[in-house]
């Protein structure tokens, strides 16, 4: 083959390459239209929800959703399913879920006066955030009591593991031995 055929079969090639080997470039799709949304609960199940609260309370939730209706809603589920009471809790889990509903009822209690403020004129706007500013005091201690509560039966709990792997270590043996007869099918005559 000589010199010219080379450079023209290199130039076929090349430009080949050149043309088939690119590729389309797509462009990335537009990202999703921004939702606004909004859910309302139906009338019969946000009055379900509202018999059970306090008239002060149900003032306050009023307020809030004159602002926003999605924030209303969400604390009354929240207010609802707090107001439930569950026999099986047991003195610390009755003491949290109490916790629970006063922490939920101080952050309504700030929302409507935050909702305030946002429609106060110039003189009341000072004194609702210095009342504001009470009444989130009161929440971040209520907030910190739930976390050292909280804290507290961690520290239990884990005691009460570690307790439990001594005696576990302790009486290995015979846990091991009462585990080989279960296996074995010879462990009915342990039974009581």
């Amino acid at each position: 083959m000589n010199k010219r055929n080379f450079y023209a079969v290199f130039f076929v090639l090349l430009t080949s390459i050149q043309i088939f080997g690119q590729k389309e470039i797509i462009p990335p799709p537009p990202p999703p239209p921004q939702l606004d949304f909004r859910w309302e609960l139906d009338k019969k199940t946000e009055a379900k929800y509202l018999k059970n609260i306090n008239e002060n309370l149900r003032e306050q939730l009023e307020q809030i959703k004159e602002i926003d209706v999605n924030k209303y809603n969400n604390l009354l589920q929240q207010t609802y399913f707090k107001s439930l009471r569950f026999p099986f809790f047991d003195s610390d889990s009755k003491e949290l879920n109490e916790l629970d509903r006063k922490i939920l009822e101080m952050d309504i209690h700030t929302e409507a006066l935050a909702a305030k403020y946002s429609k106060a004129n110039k003189s009341e706007k000072e004194k609702l955030e210095n009342n504001l500013k009470e009444q989130l005091s009161k929440l971040f201690a209520l907030k910190e009591k739930r976390k050292y509560k909280e804290v507290a039966d961690l520290e239990k709990e884990l005691e009460d593991l570690k307790k439990g792997l001594k005696l576990r270590e302790k009486n290995k043996d015979k846990i091991i031995e009462r585990r080989l007869l279960e296996l074995l099918g010879e462990g009915d005559y342990l039974e009581w």
